[in-house]
């Protein structure tokens, strides 16, 4: 009879654990899909695009640039890669590398920028809204200087094969928003 109850009792036990193994990957699928549902929102994002590119400094010093984005699906479909490459002035020339996800906690987008020729890394958080199909992103920038800049931008992602991307700078405690870069981007067709 004891060996009859033991056996029983590691049936049990093996069909709890059984039954909590399949919970968790219910629940870490569900999150994978939830991940998957809100970057499904900025898919207009997605392709490759001709930008062109206007920078103005806060000493006033305009840049004018021309380049390309390609971004794409990566890690499952819980990132986009985003990568782009400008030319400047005489020659010049400047990339930077961008991992785009929806952190579900947070209930925000976060992207990740780095550069070359830079050991920098930019972290940005953004929100996209349904109503009026715009992403707007957010972050703070510490510089060597001890100047803190606030920048927001902006990307609606109405419209089909352009996009516009705005973006505004502040700087210091009160400081008044200016633009401060203009992106114009053209969906390249293969």
């Amino acid at each position: 009879m004891q060996i009859k109850a033991d056996i029983t009792m590691r049936r049990i036990f093996a069909l709890c654990v059984l039954t909590l193994l399949l919970v968790s990957l219910g629940m870490a699928q569900s999150k994978h899909e939830q991940i998957k549902s809100q970057m499904a929102l900025l898919s207009p994002l997605l392709g490759s695009w001709e930008v062109t590119a206007r920078f103005e400094a806060r000493s006033g010093k305009v840049r004018n640039e021309t380049g390309t984005y390609h971004i794409d699906w990566a890690l499952d479909s819980t990132y986009f890669q985003w990568k782009g490459e400008f030319t400047y002035g005489e020659g010049k020339q400047r990339q930077f590398m961008c991992w785009i996800t929806y952190d579900i906690d947070k209930g925000a987008y976060k992207q990740l920028f780095m550069y070359s020729k830079s050991a920098r890394q930019i972290a940005v958080e953004g929100s996209f809204n349904q109503d009026t199909e715009v992403y707007t992103t957010k972050t703070t920038i510490s510089h060597s200087d001890g100047t803190t800049e606030w920048l927001r931008s902006e990307w609606p992602l109405n419209s089909s094969g352009k996009i516009t991307q705005t973006s505004y700078a502040r700087f210091g405690q009160g400081g008044e928003e200016v633009m401060n870069y203009i992106a114009e981007m053209s969906k390249k067709v293969n």
